[in-house]
């Protein structure tokens, strides 16, 4: 067994590779996987941004396909009222916008946050030292998430100035 970073147990049989779960499951074709497979072997970038920049798919496919990897909720789009706004105050822009990350709610003493890379387990580390929660992921695009960071600091902008 092993644990994702929100605590939750995956089991080794069940895992899949993202190139396995974008053919099997989202149909992009074997040929296109082959190709970025052997693009990555010459670079450090990831399977799935490779196929975002060869347009083998889009950004909604590859988040789908890596919240069924991990086996966390996809977030199709962030609702305006779903965020933890005192975290606006800790969380640096800057910060949310370089690691596509932003608090939605707290739940049960956890923060549940919407991320754009949950292999990434640095910001969502940082984030729990940062607050002294417990960090529970959920998947969204990177667009999705930029338009709730954009909408959700304005808005504190807006109410600071008043």
């Amino acid at each position: 067994m092993t644990l994702t970073d929100s605590g939750k147990q995956l089991s080794m049989h069940n895992w899949r590779r993202i190139g396995e779960i974008l053919q099997q499951d989202f149909e992009v074709p074997q040929q296109r996987i082959e190709a970025a497979l052997t693009e990555q072997l010459q670079s450090d970038e990831r399977l799935g941004q490779i196929l975002l920049k060869m347009k083998a798919l889009d950004s909604v496919t590859l988040a789908r396909a890596l919240a069924l990897q991990f086996e966390l909720p996809y977030l199709e789009t962030i609702a305006e009222e779903s965020a933890v706004e005192d975290l606006f105050d800790v969380i640096p822009i800057g910060f949310a916008k370089e690691y596509r990350i932003y608090p939605l709610e707290r739940l049960n003493g956890r923060l549940q946050v919407a991320v754009a890379d949950p292999m990434d387990s640095r910001p969502l580390n940082d984030l729990s030292t940062l607050t002294g929660e417990d960090i529970e992921p959920c998947v969204a695009t990177p667009e999705e998430i930029l338009r709730a960071i954009n909408r959700g600091y304005e808005k504190q902008a807006g109410d600071s100035s008043e």
